[in-house]
């Protein structure tokens, strides 16, 4: 498994999610999960964009821990 910084300018302002670091075993795995991980992507167009080529996706290294609920490790959420 690997982290990945996930960023995004599509939607921004209030009650959006500008970036988030995910657990994923690739890129394109990675560019698929909505910061809100209960949430299938491209579901809410209001926080997220919807469109993976529009979110830039930066590999941070290996992940040796166990995670089972959410690929979700922090998420920047810009509240209004």
């Amino acid at each position: 498994m690997n982290l990945y910084l996930l960023t995004q300018n599509d939607i921004n302002g209030y009650d959006t999610y500008d970036s988030c670091v995910v657990v994923a075993n690739s890129e394109d795995e990675a560019k698929n999960i909505h910061p809100a991980w209960y949430q299938t992507f491209g579901e809410d167009r209001c926080s997220w964009t919807d469109n993976t080529d529009k979110v830039n996706c930066t590999y941070l290294g290996e992940y040796a821990g166990d995670y089972k609920k959410s690929p979700i490790i922090c998420a920047s959420f810009n509240a209004g």
